[in-house]
């Protein structure tokens, strides 16, 4: 049979106490802590109870399956595995993500170096382009007739680098940028090989 009532007296130090049920007043009945629910309150003295009474081995009377309707209620055994299930979830993700923000950390590193490598390659090729540019804008470009000559235009570009009148004739005939025909009278190296003239 269910009771309600009220707890009477309670020592917290040892763990148990007294229930008195309404409409008794003389009667109590011993209650131990581990009957109470297990929602981390400690029983107070005048707290609301619901028990039922047993009689235990040695033939005393003691509360059981005792209930506080004025208390929260207290979560399922269910609700409780899930609740565990939830934090160990939680701390999982959290213990993955350390590892994988790493990953992505490197993968950020290595991608920055291989695009600095790119850029840097792209940026020299378009630098070298570039003087290639200036240096054929700059010397104009004589084509070079086929002939059978012994001679070929090899960057000599001044009379102390020849050995012959007619050497410095086809350098100053065929070859761009020479330096030759001081007097620009179309007659080579004056001085040195040509000095009679053509």
């Amino acid at each position: 049979m269910r009771f309600e009532g009220v707890v009477s007296r309670w020592n917290d130090d040892r763990g148990f106490g007294f229930l008195k049920a309404f409409g008794n007043d003389d009667a109590e009945v011993f209650v131990h802590i581990s009957e109470f629910p297990k929602d981390g309150r400690r029983p107070t003295v005048g707290e609301r109870v619901s028990f039922e009474v047993v009689t235990g081995e040695k033939g005393k009377k003691k509360a059981k399956n005792l209930f506080c309707p004025d208390r929260p209620k207290a979560r399922s055994d269910k609700a409780d595995k899930q609740l565990h299930a939830r934090r160990r979830h939680s701390k999982a993700r959290e213990s993955t993500s350390w590892p994988g923000s790493v990953f992505w950390v490197v993968l950020l590193v290595i991608g920055t170096a291989v695009a600095y490598q790119y850029m840097k390659r792209e940026w020299s090729e378009r630098q070298h382009r570039q003087e290639l540019r200036q240096m054929s804008s700059s010397t104009p470009v004589v084509p070079v007739q086929a002939t059978s000559s012994v001679y070929r235009c090899d960057g000599r570009t001044h009379c102390s680098q020849m050995t012959s009148c007619e050497e410095a004739k086809f350098f100053i005939n065929h070859c761009p940028g020479t330096k030759m025909d001081s007097d620009n009278d179309g007659v080579p190296c004056e001085s040195q090989w040509c000095s009679g003239g053509w």
